[in-house]
C-alpha cells in the first residue's frame, strides 16, 4: 500500500516523532473562539502534530482576527483602545520666566520588571455613597494566590494606587508600566463592573445585585472568582503567544479551577487547553479530545472545536491503530463541511481521512473531496499532493503525474511531492523516470523514510545491493515508529524483499507492486 504521511513536520528530531514517509498534508488548525465579552478573539495557529520530516512548507501565519474556516462566525468584536499622544500628560503652559531647574519626573508607583508578567489592579471607583470596599485588594490577593498555586514564577499582581476613569487612561497605564493587563472598574449599590485593558483589546464584565445587601457578597466572593478566571485566561493567552506553553496550560487550568459561571468562559478555556494538549511534546490526545468535547458540549456551534477535535482523532489513530478514531474524525469533519462547504482545508483533510481509512468507496470519496478542494483553490499544494497520492492508488498515472508535477511547480522545495513521484513510478515499474525524483527525495532524508521508493526503483534497475541497503534502512526506520505503522506500511513485506535481495534474488514482481499500491 502507499505510504501515508503528514504535511506539517514536527520540531523534534527523534525518529518516534517523525511521521509517515510521504506527507498526508494535515491541515492548518485555525481556531477563533468568542469569550465572555468578546475580547479573546484569537487564532490558535497550526496543528503541527508530526512536524519535521520533509521540510514541508508551513502555511502563512494567521493574524489574531482571522479564521481559515470562516471569519464571520468565530471572530468577535475586538475593541482597540487608541492611546492619545497626550494621555496622562498635562497641557504645557508657555512660561513667562525660564524655570530655574528642569523638574524631575514623578516615578511610576508600579512598573514591570524585565521579563515579568505584571497584572495591575487599579482602585475601583466608588459610586455607592458611604459604603466602601477594597475591591482592588480582594482581586489582587486572589490573583496572587492563584499565581502561586499555578507556579507562574514570572507573574505578579499589584495594586495601582489610583482609580482609572476610562479606557484611554487604562491603556496609558498599561503602556507606561509595561504591564500585561490592567484591571479596573467601578461599583455602586446595585452592581459591580470590572474592565480589563490588554495589548490590542479590552474586556468588560459586570454582575448585578438583586438587593444592596448582596453587594458585599458579590465583591468578596463573586468578583474575585470570576475576575481570576478571566485574568488567568488572558495571562494564559499571553504565555501561549510567547511560546511558554506549560505556563499557559497552568494558567488555563487555574482559571478553570475557579469554576467560572459564564459558559463562554468555560468553553473558551477548554478550547485553549485542547489546543495545548494536542501541541504538547509528546501530544496528549485523550486530554485534548476531552477538552474539545467539553467546548462542543457547551457551544456546539463553535465549528473550529469540531475541526480541531477531528484532527486529534486522526492523529491518535497513528498511535493506537484503532480505525474507530477515523470514523470519529470523519464525523467531526462532516459537521464542519456541512456548515462550511467551501473550506479547502476541511475538504483536503476529510479526503486524507477517507484515503487513510480505505474502506469500500473511500477512495472515490477522497477523490471527490480533493477535486472540490482544487476547484476552489487551484493553487493548493496540499490539494494537488494528496490527490496525487489518491490517484496513485487508483492507478491513474496521467492524473498523479499532473498533480505531483503541479505541486512541485507551486513549491519547488516540496520534497514530499518528489518522494511521491518516485513512489508512483516505482509502482508502475518505470524506474528510469522515477530515479531523479528518488534521488531528490533521498538527498533531503537523513533518517530513511523515503528509502522504500528508491529501494524499489533500484531493484527494478537491477541494482540489488543498493536496493537491499535502502530497504533495510527503511525497515529499521519503520520499526522505530508507533506500533501500528510497521504492518500498516507493509514492514513485513519489505523485510521479506530485503532477505531475498541479500540472497541474490530480485523478488519485485507486478503482484508485489500491486500489493503495495
Amino acid at each position: 500500500m502507499a505510504p501515508e504521511p503528514v504535511d506539517q513536520p514536527r520540531a523534534s528530531s527523534s525518529l518516534r516523532d517523525r511521521s509517515r514517509q510521504l506527507l498526508l498534508a494535515l491541515g492548518t488548525v485555525i481556531a477563533v473562539v468568542g469569550t465572555v465579552m468578546g475580547f479573546l478573539s484569537d487564532t490558535l495557529g497550526v496543528w503541527d502534530a508530526l512536524r519535521e520530516q520533509l521540510g514541508a512548507p508551513t502555511p502563512a501565519a494567521i493574524t489574531p482576527e482571522q479564521s481559515l474556516i470562516n471569519n464571520d462566525t468565530f471572530s468577535t468584536t475586538v475593541q482597540t483602545v487608541g492611546l492619545s499622544a497626550t494621555v496622562g500628560l498635562p497641557p504645557t503652559a508657555t512660561p513667562t520666566v525660564a524655570p530655574a531647574a528642569t523638574p524631575t519626573p514623578t516615578p511610576l508607583p508600579v512598573t514591570a520588571a524585565p521579563g515579568e508578567t505584571l497584572l495591575l489592579v487599579a482602585q475601583f471607583a466608588n459610586y455607592a455613597g458611604e459604603t466602601g470596599f477594597n475591591v482592588a485588594g480582594r482581586i489582587q490577593e486572589a490573583l496572587e494566590e492563584q499565581i502561586a498555586a499555578a507556579k507562574l514564577t514570572d507573574a505578579r499582581a499589584a495594586v495601582w494606587p489610583e482609580a482609572v476613569p476610562d479606557g484611554q487612561h487604562a491603556t496609558a497605564v498599561l503602556t507606561e508600566t509595561g504591564a500585561a493587563m490592567v484591571i479596573w472598574g467601578e461599583y455602586d449599590s446595585g452592581r459591580v463592573r470590572v474592565k480589563f485593558a490588554l495589548p490590542g483589546g479590552a474586556l468588560d464584565w459586570q454582575r448585578l445585585a438583586a438587593t444592596p445587601d448582596e453587594l458585599s457578597t458579590i465583591i468578596n466572593l463573586d468578583v474575585p472568582r470570576e475576575v481570576q478566571a478571566l485574568a488567568l485566561m488572558a495571562v494564559g493567552r499571553l504565555y501561549r503567544d510567547t511560546g511558554k506553553l506549560e505556563q499557559a496550560k497552568a494558567a488555563f487550568l487555574a482559571a478553570l479551577a475557579q469554576a467560572p459561571s459564564e459558559p463562554d468562559t468555560v468553553a473558551t478555556l477548554s478550547f485553549y487547553l485542547g489546543y495545548l494538549y494536542a501541541s504538547s511534546r509528546p501530544p496528549e490526545p485523550d486530554e485534548a479530545i476531552a477538552a474539545y468535547s467539553r467546548t462542543i458540549e457547551l457551544r456546539p456551534e463553535w465549528y473550529n472545536a469540531h475541526y480541531n477535535r477531528g484532527l486529534v482523532y486522526f492523529d491518535r489513530y497513528w498511535h493506537d491503530g484503532d480505525k474507530a478514531g477515523l470514523d470519529l474524525a470523519l464525523a467531526d469533519l462532516d459537521t464542519v463541511i456541512a456548515r462550511y462547504p467551501r473550506s479547502v482545508d476541511a475538504l483536503v483533510n476529510r479526503g486524507i481521512v477517507y484515503y487513510t481509512r480505505d474502506a469500500e468507496g473511500d477512495l472515490a470519496r477522497a477523490l471527490a473531496d480533493l477535486d472540490q478542494a482544487i476547484e476552489l483553490d487551484p493553487n493548493s499544494v496540499r490539494g494537488h499532493y494528496n490527490r496525487g497520492l489518491a490517484r496513485i492508488r487508483a492507478d491513474d498515472r496521467p492524473g498523479w503525474e499532473a498533480d505531483l508535477q503541479r505541486a512541485l511547480e507551486l513549491a519547488p522545495e516540496y520534497v514530499a511531492a518528489a518522494h511521491a513521484l518516485c513512489w508512483g513510478y516505482a509502482l508502475d515499474n518505470l524506474p528510469e523516470l522515477g530515479l531523479p525524483y528518488c534521488e531528490m527525495a533521498a538527498a533531503a532524508d537523513s533518517v530513511g523514510y523515503t528509502r522504500d521508493a528508491r529501494g524499489l526503483v533500484y531493484a527494478e534497475l537491477g541494482r540489488l545491493e543498493e536496493a537491499a541497503a535502502d530497504l533495510e534502512i527503511y525497515v529499521e526506520w519503520l520499526r522505530a515508529q508507533p506500533g501500528p505503522w510497521y504492518e500498516t506500511f507493509a514492514g513485513s513485506v519489505y523485510a521479506d524483499i530485503v532477505a531475498a535481495l541479500h540472497a541474490g534474488e530480485n523478488p519485485i514482481t507486478e503482484e508485489i507492486l500491486e500489493s503495495l499500491r
